[in-house]
């Protein structure tokens, strides 16, 4: 489990409360906690006074430095004013933006396998890296279903449980600390580097092209819309 997976096991308890709710409506509930917990968190965190005094003041110095009318030499000092009151701007900005960001990225993280792929009903392909290796789905058991490893002679090499239905597993990468795989790794021994399964997607929309149907076009307009309108009903800078 990495760092950004911490909340993964709180979220999966209150989905699970959720269920009787249909999957799409719980994604667009998902999308709409995310964005009014985030917008919440920028207020809280954010000096919403100075960052409007910061835009009245970016607004008229743009507006004296559009009223100049002189030679650009004189013109440094008004542009040296709007460019501080921009960057001070961004300065204020920055650090609280990037927190706020932090209970969509945790959620990012768990809805992304919670609500991505799902185990099929048919074997699916598997494709191993390097390539000369083989390897075969084997369908479900007491244990779950399982990857089998073979070489070019078919002699069984690894034999790897799938436990969550995601579509890559690999030996661990340094980035697992922060983002683990909830299939687990390869071992490093093996000679196996990465399975690569055709997992079907999970759809929630029945209409139109096929990438609006996964998890994330329900939930990041639902993010956005309740995003929007957190920022203007509460006139969050």
């Amino acid at each position: 489990m990495g760092l950004l997976d911490l909340p993964g096991p709180l979220l999966a308890w209150i989905d699970g409360l959720l269920s009787s709710v249909p999957s799409l409506l719980r994604l667009l509930l998902w999308g709409a906690a995310a964005g009014a917990l985030s917008m919440w968190l920028y207020r809280a965190v954010s000096p919403q006074a100075r960052i409007a005094r910061s835009k009245q003041e970016q607004l008229e110095a743009r507006r004296r430095l559009d009223a100049f009318d002189g030679e650009l030499a004189e013109a440094w000092p008004l542009i040296r004013r709007l460019l501080r009151l921009s960057l001070g701007h961004v300065a204020r900005v920055t650090g609280p933006a990037v927190l706020a960001s932090l209970p969509v990225l945790f959620l990012l993280v768990w809805i992304s396998t919670a609500y991505g792929h799902a185990f099929p009903s048919e074997p699916p392909p598997v494709r191993v890296v390097p390539e000369p290796l083989q390897a075969q789905w084997l369908p479900g058991s007491d244990h779950g279903p399982r990857i089998r490893v073979t070489d070019a002679g078919r002699k069984t090499l690894a034999e790897v449980p799938v436990t969550a239905p995601v579509p890559v597993i690999e030996k661990w990468h340094w980035w697992n600390a922060l983002v683990g795989n909830p299939a687990g790794y390869l071992d490093r021994e093996s000679p196996a580097e990465r399975l690569e399964i055709a997992l079907p997607r999970r759809q929630f929309v029945t209409a139109g092209p096929r990438w609006m149907r996964g998890w994330e076009v329900p939930f990041f307009a639902s993010l956005l819309v309740v995003s929007l309108w957190l920022k203007r009903l509460l006139a969050i800078h």
